[in-house]
């Protein structure tokens, strides 16, 4: 920046003024005045330029050097300089003090050089008179002529900074002759003082940032990432970025359930973040962490959190350093930290409600807790539940299986409980598996190697058609419910022999047939409920029919809306013990304001005929035809 002043004659007033000697007494001004008319005769032709310009800087120290140069306006205007008061305002939020670094070449002893035939003296530089926000560089002659002042920058001397926030403007700004204090230059002219006229203020520091200078291929202060116009604006903006000097804040705008970033592709050259990375409510079906490979650093908190798509932190793999906390908070797919391979440094911790996290005991984790720092862990899944858990999981091998029972709402916290223990064959409690969204469930492969469960079993809104994955599974310990289902069939549990305790199938809307359920024992269940599955024809299982043979409890009722079969416990047993076959099942329509009812059997063994019975409970039956 380049400020042009305003040529001015001598003002004696203002020269004293300039001096610092405007708190004397009025006696003493008057008598200097006399003496200033005394020794200033008419002015001579000096101008000055001055020159604000960056030297240096040191972003790991927060340091920045500025140079102070100085020159005539021109061949005609050189001049032998004297006295000197450079004067400049400064941002006190964004500078926290302000020292000499080193004298340029007004300095010291110089003695005559190039046909000049004086010396000059100076004394040593200083800041007296520096308030606030305000700067006031001192340079006195204390003897000879001064050194001459051509149209070649001359360098007076280097400032060094202390910056105190990265993010704040520098507000270095020249006082000029117009305000107070001004910048003063005199020159030495037959050994009388002259004040010199102003020339240009230049200044190539201005208002910028530390953050900027620091990094002018990167944008200081935050940053948030909300929309693609963001992303697209960084990257045309700031193709070459690698160290960002604020918060940054990866949240989308949109407020569509499936909306938002998939990847972070647009971060894959950040290698340093001096404050927080906040990702946050990314809820893009398949949201991954690619794009973060290169980051090593982050100075502030890594805030991780509501991202209900995130299954795991791949791209992470680098990251050395999170000065301030790790906090992984909220999302609900999330499995595991074990792509936390380089992590070595956190400052914090905290991991809550993260529904499906049960890998948890990564090294960076364990050797935190080890050192006792700050945290907490709960509200997780089974081995990230608590402090306690992961400490224990950390400090010893795996048991086979996990402890106790299983409880999940979605397929991959399933999925992340049993990663943990991919040996296991027995479940030691009940396996309770409730989801909220049938979309959060594909298949039960994650207990492909379960072959037991000793409590009780409760599936429940899950939005598969098939129990595919349980194969393998051959006894339950407790009740076995499938409630509010998808499935079209129980086919996943032919191997299924024992259970030891209810049989409960209701509201499964699309489930047609229970012949996977066919080789349970019949003893081994206790009671039986199956209703509300308007789908529901064919029960006449042999095992259900050996069961209520043999005087079993039951419940059966308002299954299939359009045919017989499984609407009653009567229906059943009728369908288990006929000795017919039946082709096409009873039909019933309206006909001329009467009931019409068709069948048609297969095979007859010893029938003697039909009976037509109608009841209005289910219970009570009375013969109609």
């Amino acid at each position: 920046m380049i400020i042009r002043g305003m040529a001015a004659s001598c003002v004696c007033n203002s020269l004293f003024n300039n001096k610092n000697y405007n708190n004397m007494k009025k006696s003493s001004i008057l008598l200097m005045i006399m003496l200033g008319l005394s020794i200033i005769s008419s002015g001579q032709n000096g101008q000055y330029d001055v020159w604000l310009n960056l030297n240096g800087y040191d972003c790991n120290t927060q340091e920045l050097l500025v140079d102070i140069d100085v020159r005539a306006s021109s061949p005609d205007s050189t001049f032998r300089i004297a006295e000197q008061n450079y004067r400049f305002s400064f941002n006190t939020n964004a500078i926290d003090s302000v020292s000499i670094r080193e004298e340029g070449m007004i300095s010291g002893f110089s003695a005559p050089s190039g046909g000049d035939l004086g010396f000059s003296l100076y004394n040593p530089h200083n800041l007296e008179g520096t308030l606030d926000n305000e700067i006031s560089y001192n340079v006195e002659l204390a003897g000879g002529d001064g050194i001459l002042i051509e149209t070649e920058w001359v360098h007076v001397g280097t400032l060094a900074f202390s910056i105190s926030d990265i993010d704040a403007p520098l507000d270095l700004n020249w006082y000029t002759q117009v305000d107070f204090s001004p910048t003063f230059i005199s020159e030495k002219y037959e050994d009388t003082p002259f004040e010199v006229v102003e020339g240009m203020y230049i200044n190539e520091v201005g208002a910028n940032t530390f953050g900027e200078i620091c990094n002018p291929d990167c944008p200081s202060g935050d940053i948030t990432f909300g929309s693609d116009w963001d992303v697209n604006n960084f990257l045309n903006n700031y193709p070459n970025c690698t160290e960002l000097t604020g918060n940054v804040t990866v949240q989308s705008d949109s407020f569509d359930e499936y909306g938002g970033f998939w990847n972070l592709s647009f971060l894959s050259q950040i290698t340093s973040i001096a404050g927080d990375l906040n990702i946050y409510n990314n809820n893009y079906y398949a949201f991954v962490l690619a794009g973060l490979e290169n980051l090593t650093f982050v100075g502030g908190d890594l805030n991780i959190g509501g991202n209900s798509n995130l299954y795991g932190l791949g791209g992470l793999e680098n990251l050395n350093t999170v000065n301030g906390r790790l906090n992984i908070n909220g999302n609900q797919s999330l499995t595991s930290l074990d792509d936390l391979t380089g992590l070595t440094t956190i400052g914090d911790l905290k991991i809550t409600s993260n529904q499906a996290l049960s890998v948890c005991n990564v090294p960076i984790i364990c050797n935190y807790l080890a050192n006792n720092g700050s945290y907490e862990i709960s509200n997780n899944s089974v081995g990230c539940s608590s402090v306690e858990v992961v400490s224990e999981l950390c400090s010893s091998t795996p048991p086979l299986c996990p402890p106790g029972g299983v409880g999940v709402t979605s397929e991959a916290e399933l999925y992340g409980i049993f990663s943990l223990y991919p040996n296991c064959t027995e479940i030691a409690g009940d396996l309770y598996v409730n989801i909220d969204n049938i979309y959060d469930f594909a298949n039960f492969n994650a207990l492909n190697q379960i072959t037991a469960i000793d409590g009780n079993v409760t599936l429940i809104g899950i939005g598969v058609y098939q129990l595919t994955g349980l194969s393998n599974l051959t006894s339950i310990g407790g009740d076995l419910k499938i409630d509010h289902t998808d499935m079209q069939s129980l086919e996943g549990l032919e191997n299924l022999t024992s259970i030891d305790g209810s049989l409960i199938i209701t509201n499964n809307y699309g489930l047609e047939d229970i012949t996977g359920i066919g080789n349970i024992d019949y003893t081994s269940i206790n009671d039986m409920e199956i209703h509300g599955n308007n789908n529901l024809t064919v029960c006449n299982v042999s095992n259900i029919c050996d069961y209520l043979g043999n005087s079993g409890t039951a419940t059966i009722n308002n299954n299939s809306n359009y045919s017989a079969g499984c609407n009653s416990y009567s229906e059943v047993t009728q369908s288990c013990f006929l000795p017919v076959e039946i082709s096409t099942p009873l039909q019933a329509r309206l006909q001329n304001q009467t009931a019409l009812l068709t069948w048609r059997t297969e095979t007859e063994t010893h029938n003697a005929g039909f009976e037509i019975q109608r009841s209005q409970d289910g219970i009570q039956w009375q013969r109609i035809g």
